[in-house]
C-alpha cells in the first residue's frame, strides 16, 4: 500500500518560501497548460488555481492548446506545469508506469523527475527475477516518489463497465485497456 500525501498548509507555505517563487514581486509567471479547443478549462483545474492562490497567495494562469501543440511541448519539455494528459497501461506491470514515467533518462518523463534513490531501485528491478522482489523494489520506488509529490494525478479511470447481452458468456474485464476475447462463447 502506498501512503499518499495530505493536505498541509503550513508545509506548502515553507516549501514556497524556500524556492524562486517566494516573492510575490519577482515571481515568475506561473501556467498551467491544458489540452482543448476552447470553453471552459474544466472545473479541476480552476478549483486548484483557485486553491493555490486563496492558500498560498499565488496566482496561476491556465492555457488552452490543441491537443497536437500540447503533446508536441510536453515531449519537447516546454511546459512549466500542465494537467489534463494521461496514461494508461499498455500491459499490467509497475513497471509501465514507474520505470516509464519516473526514470530520470525516460523519454516519457516529461517533469524531468530525477532521484538517484529511485533510478537505483528501478534499474534492480529491471533485472530482478524474483516478482515479489521485483514489485516490493517498484513499490518502494513509488513511495518515493508519491513523497516527493513528483505527479499529483487527480482522477482514475474505471473502465470496469460494459453491457454484455445474456448470451455472451465468458467475457471479462482485463488490466488494461485491450479486451480479450479468447474465453467468450456466444449461446
Amino acid at each position: 500500500n502506498i501512503g499518499g500525501l495530505s493536505f498541509n498548509e503550513e508545509l506548502a507555505k515553507e516549501y514556497l518560501a524556500k524556492s524562486k517563487y517566494a516573492d510575490p514581486a519577482s515571481r515568475p509567471r506561473i501556467i498551467v497548460t491544458i489540452p482543448g479547443t476552447g470553453g471552459s478549462p474544466g472545473l479541476d483545474t480552476e478549483v486548484i488555481s483557485d486553491m493555490w492562490k486563496e492558500t498560498l497567495g499565488v496566482e496561476v494562469e491556465i492555457q488552452q492548446v490543441e491537443w497536437a501543440t500540447y503533446l508536441q511541448d510536453m515531449n519537447r519539455k516546454r511546459l512549466q506545469l500542465w494537467a489534463g494528459s494521461g496514461w494508461q497501461a499498455d500491459y499490467a506491470d509497475p513497471q509501465d508506469f514507474i520505470d516509464v514515467l519516473f526514470y530520470s533518462k525516460s523519454d516519457v518523463n516529461h517533469g524531468n523527475y530525477s532521484n538517484s534513490e529511485v533510478d537505483d531501485l528501478i534499474l534492480e528491478a529491471r533485472t530482478e527475477i524474483d516478482n515479489n522482489r521485483r514489485f516490493l523494489l517498484y513499490n518502494q520506488a513509488e513511495q518515493m516518489i508519491v513523497d516527493d509529490a513528483a505527479i499529483f494525478p487527480l482522477w482514475f479511470d474505471t473502465d470496469g463497465y460494459a453491457l454484455v447481452k445474456p448470451w455472451v458468456k465468458g467475457y471479462e474485464f482485463t488490466p488494461i485497456i485491450v479486451p480479450k476475447f479468447k474465453d467468450v462463447e456466444i449461446n
